[in-house]
């Protein structure tokens, strides 16, 4: 039984770069102005949820009816399942206790080493309908309930205009930082707790002339 994974942190990449990748090999996300969120199913002790640094959230309790929409989801019950996604609640006044799929790392008890994004991605397409989430108007995510969202994945050359068109929202209420870029096809493999990973870059907007690394 593992009993938590680091997840892969994208490397810093600036906006003037994004020309020098081959977009094609890419899909891109929205980065948004959240926590990291781990989330460990098993049988034995059912959902656990802890940071990118391997701690329990401090400011955070999940609601029974967040927990229940999680439950809800179509995945093997029997076997454990790791989630990487984002916790969107102390960071921002408009979403709160909501938890937005990025990543399915362990699979039916099985540590997805190996694989690439694009058939991760896919299995977490198949856990809900592609409906865009309708709270914030600033279509976000798919909504697979009001509590249980998924990351979108655009074409990788949908980069530099998801870049402009989402930038008038880091201005207005900071729900939006930028974008991650990650790559459909290189291989998924053990990640540290500072190790960045070497097939996903996050780009983040300017805050007061300089970026917000």
């Amino acid at each position: 039984m593992i009993k938590y994974i680091y997840p892969p942190r994208p490397m810093l990449f600036l906006r003037e770069a994004i020309p020098t990748l081959n977009l094609s090999e890419y899909c891109v996300q929205l980065k948004l102005n959240d926590v990291r969120n781990i989330i460990i199913y098993t049988p034995e002790k059912g959902v656990e949820l802890f940071t990118r640094h391997n701690t329990p959230h401090k400011a955070y309790r999940p609601k029974k009816d967040t927990i229940e929409q999680f439950m809800a989801l179509p995945f093997d019950k029997t076997k454990q399942q790791i989630f990487d996604s984002l916790l969107m609640h102390s960071k921002n006044e408009t979403v709160k206790d909501t938890w937005v799929l990025m990543d399915w790392l362990v699979k039916d008890g099985l540590y997805q080493l190996g694989t690439g994004f694009f058939k991760r991605d896919l299995q977490l397409d198949g856990l809900g309908t592609r409906q865009i989430e309708q709270g914030t108007g600033m279509r976000l995510a798919w909504e697979y309930s009001p509590n249980m969202w998924k990351s979108i994945s655009y074409m990788g050359n949908m980069a530099g205009p998801l870049m402009d068109s989402y930038e008038k929202y880091w201005e207005k209420n900071q729900l939006v930082e930028g974008i991650v870029l990650k790559s459909l096809d290189r291989p998924l493999r053990i990640h540290s707790a500072q190790g960045d990973c070497d097939w996903a870059f996050k780009v983040r907007y300017k805050k007061e002339g300089v970026y917000t690394f």
